[in-house]
């Protein structure tokens, strides 16, 4: 599921924040910002000194889930991203780390599923336009071949480091090889599958929503109280129509105060996606030409 993970250190390259924010920065039309009270039924609460959690329904006891449709959604969009040989995007990020809401993040990606393959472009614009990432999956012990810009580009060269490193994880609340289409469906199938197992859930869809001028179902789903149980309070993923693909997701803590708004933690968009580029070797090796790699 969701796990983060945190790591200190120095961060060389990757990510580039905007000083820019908003929906509108990266196209997405989204439902209202506050979600609904839903009522909390279709569970049984059980409290253990000051820890509340909520049981397991049984087969017995539990009505249908508003969840299995957004799982199959999820299950279905993995199976669809199974069938891609490779795509490039530009990927855009944001996310919360130490309650600090970062600015927002863009990169030019190509990702290739077998061997699962990344490489990154740092557009900018806060951090240096031109940083470099690749990783292969089964290759360079299993490490980030990337290098940053300027004098520190002259002096360091190529660096290899672990992905969950401290130097790679530094502003980034998981680690480089989980990013990607599929990952995202992939992730999100984890945890629908996993909170099939509680109630306390509402879900509402928005068929008529858009990211990047893209015909998008917006599925929204809503835990109103928090629990142990649950990573999110408020979740919201966009499929787009033609490929049935998540190709947007926010996801929200609870309000820290009552009735206030839900808490952005994570959210990401992958806009300009062109599937099946003929993505080769060459794309994910550090000789390639075109590449800034020293």
């Amino acid at each position: 599921m969701f796990q983060r993970t945190r790591r200190s250190g120095t961060l060389l390259f990757i990510t580039g924040s905007a000083i820019l924010g908003g929906a509108g920065l990266v196209g997405a039309q989204a439902p209202g910002d506050a979600a609904r009270a839903p009522a909390t039924a279709n569970a049984a609460a059980v409290r253990s000194g000051d820890r509340v959690a909520v049981r397991p329904l049984t087969p017995e006891t539990a009505p249908p889930h508003p969840l299995e449709a957004v799982l199959e959604l999820a299950d279905r969009a993995v199976q669809r991203a199974d069938e891609l040989h490779d795509y490039s995007a530009t990927f855009i990020k944001r996310e919360r780390i130490d309650g600090r809401l970062s600015n927002y993040d863009y990169m030019f990606l190509k990702v290739r599923h077998a061997p699962f393959s990344i490489y990154l472009y740092c557009l900018g614009p806060v951090k240096p336009k031109g940083q470099e990432a690749i990783y292969v999956e089964g290759q360079n012990e299993g490490k980030v071949l990337g290098h940053t810009t300027g004098i520190r580009d002259r002096i360091a060269g190529t660096m290899s480091l672990d992905p969950a490193g401290s130097r790679m994880m530094e502003g980034n609340l998981y680690p480089l090889t989980s990013i990607g289409i599929k990952n995202l469906a992939s992730k999100l199938a984890n945890l629908h599958r996993y909170e099939l197992n509680f109630g306390e859930c509402e879900v509402n869809t928005y068929p008529g929503a858009k990211v990047d001028g893209r015909e998008c179902t917006c599925v929204q789903v809503v835990h109103p109280v928090e629990r142990e149980n649950f990573k999110f309070h408020l979740s919201r993923t966009y499929y787009d129509h033609a490929t049935g693909l998540p190709i947007r997701f926010e996801g929200y803590l609870w309000p820290t105060t009552p009735g206030g708004k839900p808490v952005l933690l994570e959210e990401y968009t992958y806009q300009n996606v062109q599937f099946n580029q003929g993505i080769s070797d060459l794309d994910f090796d550090t000789q390639n030409p075109a590449y800034g790699y020293r």
